[in-house]
């Protein structure tokens, strides 16, 4: 402890610690819950960075949804790994443009991934390495290649209809 702190500490166990404004309206409380330290936030409470409030972490629904808003850019920054896990969908809402960038692989993984839009769905290889595409399944087998401007069957691969496997495109 230094001259002039400030301490505040609940003294008797099993008690909590309560801030308040407005006469009795809980912004958050300090306590422990099945022997964990917990600081819950009650409402929509906000704890914010800046002067506009327009940068802060708050719950909303009775805790289920925990709230990250930023003014301009939430960053987020991992020494290894950035890890998302949900117990259903991940959805990423922009009114302008979603922008990954990877110095190595970009990488999908999932039983239906799809590409959807209604302008122009571009993919686009500038490495300077060939520039090819492919389209692989079964992880080593390459079915369509584009390269050089070229769209290339390969191997035994079928460009066939829907409906049936009788008439189809292959390469001989």
């Amino acid at each position: 402890q230094n001259e002039g702190d400030i301490t505040i500490k609940s003294e008797e166990e099993g008690k909590k610690i309560s801030f308040a404004i407005n006469g009795d309206a809980e912004l958050l409380t300090m306590e422990t819950v099945d022997g964990v330290e917990v600081i819950n936030l009650v409402g929509t409470t906000k704890i914010a960075s800046d002067e506009t409030n327009a940068t802060y972490i708050n719950i909303d629904e009775g805790g289920a949804n925990l709230n990250l808003t930023g003014q301009e850019d939430i960053v987020v920054t991992a020494g290894q790994d950035v890890v998302v896990t949900a117990g259903q969908d991940v959805v990423v809402t922009a009114t302008e443009d979603v922008v990954v960038t990877a110095t190595e692989e970009f990488t999908l993984n999932g039983d239906n991934i799809s590409l959807n839009g209604s302008g122009t769905i571009t993919i686009n290889n500038e490495s300077g390495q060939g520039n090819k595409i492919s389209f692989m399944v079964d992880d080593d087998t390459e079915l369509l290649k584009i390269e050089e401007g070229i769209i290339k069957l390969v191997a035994e691969t079928k460009i066939a209809s829907d409906e049936t496997n009788d008439t189809y495109i292959n390469m001989t």
